[in-house]
C-alpha cells in the first residue's frame, strides 16, 4: 500500500490517496517533445517493514500490460505540461491493472545499473544521448528490443569477507546469462543487508519467451556462487527466487 497522485484522463495530479498496487518503473526519452516509452519495468524487493532493497528488476512488466495506452498517455501529458524537448524521464507509478496511480516522476534516468537495462532491452544508449545533448548535438531515438523478456538479479551477502565469484564466466560463454557485474571490491566485508549499496554485484539474463526466461534464471541460479577467501560460498541464495 502506497500514496499516490491519482491520474486521470483529464488532469494531472487530481488527489492523494491511499492505493493498493504494483509499483511500476518507466523509463523515458523525449525527443523533440515527443515521449518514447523506452522500458516498464517493476523491482522486487526484500521484505522488510523499514527498507525498500531490491534484489531484482524485471520488463516488461506485465501487470502494466492493461494500462500501457494510459502510461503513454501520461507521459505525453507530462513532457506537455513541464515543456520538456530532449530529455530522459523516470516515472514511477502504481498500477491497480485498470487504472495508474503517479508517485513521482522526474527529467533524468534511473539510478544505478538502469541504464545498462534499458540499453540491453532496447539497444538506446540514454547516457550516451544525455552527453550527446550535453555536446549540442541531437540523438535520434529509434528503440530495437533485442530480446522479449529480461531480468537483472542483484547478489547479496550474508555477513563475511568477499573474495571472489564462481561459475559467471562459465554461464557467459555458455548464454545462460548476457553479462554479469561487480560492485565490491575485493576483500570487502559484509555485515547484515542495510541498504542496495550492499550488493556485492548483478547479472542479466534475456530470453524471447518467458518460459526460457525461467530456465536461464534457474541454471544461473543453480551454477553461481560468492566466496570468501576461505572458499566458503556466502551467497544469499535464497533472494534468487523463482521468476
Amino acid at each position: 500500500v502506497r500514496m499516490a497522485v491519482q491520474y486521470s484522463r483529464t488532469d494531472m495530479a487530481v488527489v492523494e490517496q491511499f492505493v493498493a498496487g504494483v509499483e511500476i518503473s518507466v523509463d523515458v526519452y523525449v525527443e523533440n517533445g515527443h515521449a518514447h516509452v523506452l522500458c516498464v519495468s517493476n523491482n522486487d524487493k526484500i521484505a522488510d517493514k523499514d527498507k525498500f532493497i531490491i534484489f531484482r528488476g524485471r520488463c516488461p512488466a506485465k501487470e502494466a500490460e492493461p494500462v500501457r495506452d494510459k502510461i503513454e498517455r501520461a507521459a505525453q501529458q507530462i513532457t506537455d505540461a513541464f515543456g520538456l524537448k530532449n530529455s530522459p524521464m523516470l516515472i514511477q507509478l502504481i498500477t491497480d491493472g485498470k487504472d495508474i496511480y503517479i508517485l513521482e516522476f522526474s527529467a533524468r534516468t534511473g539510478g544505478g545499473t538502469k541504464f545498462l537495462r534499458i540499453k540491453r532491452f532496447t539497444g538506446f544508449d540514454v547516457i550516451a544521448a544525455v552527453v550527446d545533448l550535453t555536446e549540442g548535438k541531437r540523438p535520434h531515438c529509434v528503440p530495437t528490443y533485442t530480446a522479449k523478456y529480461l531480468a537483472d538479479e542483484f547478489i547479496y551477502c550474508y555477513p563475511g569477507c568477499f573474495d571472489r565469484l564462481d561459475g559467471f564466466e562459465e554461464l557467459c560463454a555458455a548464454g545462460i546469462i548476457s553479462d554479469y557485474y561487480t560492485f565490491k571490491w575485493r576483500g570487502a566485508t559484509f555485515g547484515e543487508i542495510a541498504s542496495s549499496g550492499d550488493r556485492v554485484g548483478g547479472f542479466t539474463v534475456m530470453a524471447d519467451t518467458y518460459e526460457e526466461l525461467q530456465e536461464k534464471h534457474n541454471a544461473a541460479a543453480a551454477g553461481i556462487r560468492v566466496l570468501d577467501p576461505d572458499g566458503k560460498d556466502i551467497m544469499r541464495h535464497d533472494l534468487l527466487t523463482a521468476l
